[in-house]
């Protein structure tokens, strides 16, 4: 498996990697963030700020949800590839409020863009070759049909990623 070129604020890299955080709910996180943030934030910014970085680790296969007892809140593991990633470490936790785009800004969004159209194009080709193996082997046609469409749900959010990502440049 490729290492992965991940972004990640400089207040996640120091809790994550830094202090080697692991085996911990979202909460935990938050409040860990919170302390070692240089930006003080609003509690309820910073929770949102903490879930979307966790559902993208998780999305990336970096960080596994452990559904953990009824009731429980969910604990959060590193995942093998976590410690194999390549961090790009972000200099502070970007504002919600509009700002001009810098160039940094710029080139940090064509590499999000190239990555997310090679991710796409790979997508394409495995659900391709889902489609012609199930026209081969129809008897795998029930088997493949689940991952088939997982394939087409992950391209088409690629493609709106990818849009999204050429609107914010356009606007740059």
């Amino acid at each position: 498996m490729a290492i992965q070129k991940v972004n990640i604020q400089q207040a996640f890299y120091d809790v994550l990697i830094e202090r080697d955080f692991d085996n911990f709910t979202a909460l935990q996180l938050r409040d860990a963030v919170g302390a070692t943030s240089q930006e003080k934030r609003k509690v309820i910014e910073l929770r949102k700020l903490v879930y979307r970085t966790l559902n993208r680790l998780i999305n990336k296969g970096l960080i596994v949800k452990d559904h953990a007892c009824e009731g429980k809140k969910p604990v959060y593991l590193k995942a093998e590839s976590f410690d194999t990633a390549n961090w790009h470490i972000l200099d502070h936790i970007t504002n919600d409020t509009p700002q001009s785009i810098s160039e940094g800004t710029t080139e940090w969004l064509n590499e999000r863009l190239e990555q997310c159209e090679s991710d796409f194009i790979a997508c394409l080709s495995e659900f391709e070759t889902y489609k012609d193996l199930c026209k081969q082997a129809p008897h795998l046609n029930a088997k493949l049909q689940d991952v088939r469409s997982k394939a087409r749900e992950q391209s088409s959010r690629l493609l709106g990623e990818i849009r999204a990502l050429k609107i914010a440049m356009s606007i740059s």
